[in-house]
């Protein structure tokens, strides 16, 4: 009969500290609850990507955390497993203004302790939308073979890896702009690369048109061999860099050693010669100046190192 009771005591106390441990960790568990909204209409926002980064200081440079979406009634819930610093960085579908993670930084940090619920509530702005063309100035037609790097500069730096999406003959498009000063740097195989600069609001809508000239045979060609062999490289780059410190890059001598670069502008020039795969500390890289003058076609050539330590 002890031994009945001794053993029900037992059982009892076991459930007892079950019960306990099981409210202990429900009691400390931490979590971030948040909902999205349109800022003008105030309904839900769904498919917002949230990434979360946790760290033990203050400086937003913590590890990824994990990631969730908004449901259909435009809310999330992330449980925080730590006591520690967490910031929030949402990822928007269009047309909503993409994140500045400058800002968001500003207004995301937080410090979650255990056992506490933080709400959250991010309201988002319909995104600046930039439309470029780019054209062939003899025959007014869309180019389509560019390339677009596209960021933002000056005091509303953000990220550097804003997008555009082709959407028709010439046509490319972002919609999804923060409010800021933007560059946008075209270039295409062979051209002079062509630098535009603007400045949009949230909602605001701008046109910008952007021409190569393909009957412009401004600009230089020539011939690079190696220093060595006497023979062309695998692969030599060259790029040309003016007053302005604008410059044109990407251009890469053929198999035979030869290279054009076309549809320049007038002025005085550095053009930089080196083998593709290596660095100027590694290998020196070889200079030129030329002052080009409109309608002319320069030739210049080049002897570079070509027994250099490749790039790591």
């Amino acid at each position: 009969m002890k031994k009945r009771k001794i053993l029900l005591l037992v059982l009892v106390f076991m459930l007892i500290v079950f019960i306990s441990a099981f409210d202990l960790r429900a009691f400390i568990s931490s979590r971030i609850e948040g909902v999205v909204v349109d800022k003008a209409t105030g309904k839900p926002v769904k498919g917002v990507e949230i990434r979360v980064y946790c760290g033990k200081k203050r400086d937003g440079h913590g590890y990824f955390y994990t990631k969730t979406r908004t449901d259909q009634e435009g809310k999330f819930t992330i449980e925080a497993n730590r006591e520690a610093y967490y910031f929030i960085v949402y990822y928007p579908p269009s047309p909503y203004a993409q994140t500045n993670r400058r800002e968001e930084y500003k207004k995301n940090l937080l410090y979650v302790r255990k056992g506490k619920t933080i709400k959250l509530r991010k309201e988002l702005k319909k995104g600046g939308t930039i439309l470029i063309k780019v054209k062939d100035r003899a025959t007014g037609e869309g180019i389509n073979d560019v390339y677009i790097d596209f960021n933002m500069f000056g005091d509303d730096y953000a990220r550097f890896d804003f997008k555009v999406r082709r959407i028709g003959n010439g046509l490319f498009m972002n919609n999804q702009l923060y409010k800021g000063n933007y560059k946008i740097s075209i270039s295409r195989d062979g051209y002079w690369r062509k630098v535009k600069e603007f400045k949009i609001n949230y909602g605001e809508k701008k046109e910008v048109e952007v021409y190569f000239d393909s009957n412009n045979l401004t600009g230089i060609e020539g011939k690079v061999i190696c220093k060595e062999t006497g023979k062309p490289p695998l692969k030599a780059g060259i790029v040309a860099v003016d007053k302005k410190d604008e410059y044109f890059d990407g251009v890469s001598s053929d198999k035979n050693g030869y290279f054009k670069i076309i549809d320049m502008n007038e002025g005085e020039y550095t053009v930089k010669f080196y083998k593709k795969g290596t660095s100027d500390e590694d290998c020196d890289w070889i200079e030129k100046k030329i002052v080009i003058k409109r309608g002319k076609l320069y030739r210049i050539n080049a002897k570079i190192n070509c027994v250099c330590k490749p790039l790591r």
